[in-house]
């Protein structure tokens, strides 16, 4: 996990779940592991840091890993921001960009 690697600490964390885009597409992201390390990144998460997580709801996989996000989220005390960032018409299938902050 990132703890492992990083003890300071951190003004920004990225993750892309479900699959590398040119990787091996039988390599993706988990929801337990996922949500596990997006705990672990909001406690290394600087006072004014952000976290962003790019979804991909359409990818069978990920649909399941982001409505454990989701879920997540409702787990966050009021000290959290969630901005959620969605294509100007998007479809259900669309990517969605959260963008997770301290307030």
């Amino acid at each position: 996990m990132i703890n492992q690697y990083i003890a300071a600490t951190v003004d920004c964390v990225m993750f892309n779940f479900d699959y590398l885009p040119t990787g091996d597409k039988a390599i993706v992201t988990t929801p337990v592991n996922s949500v596990a390390a997006l705990a672990i990144a909001a406690s290394l998460l600087s006072p004014h840091g952000v976290i962003s997580l790019m979804c991909y709801p359409g990818h069978p996989s990920d649909a399941v890993e982001t409505q454990s996000i989701l879920e997540w989220f409702d787990t966050l005390n009021d000290q959290w921001i969630v901005d959620t960032h969605l294509d100007v018409s998007p479809k259900p299938t669309a990517p969605i960009l959260y963008l997770l902050q301290l307030s």
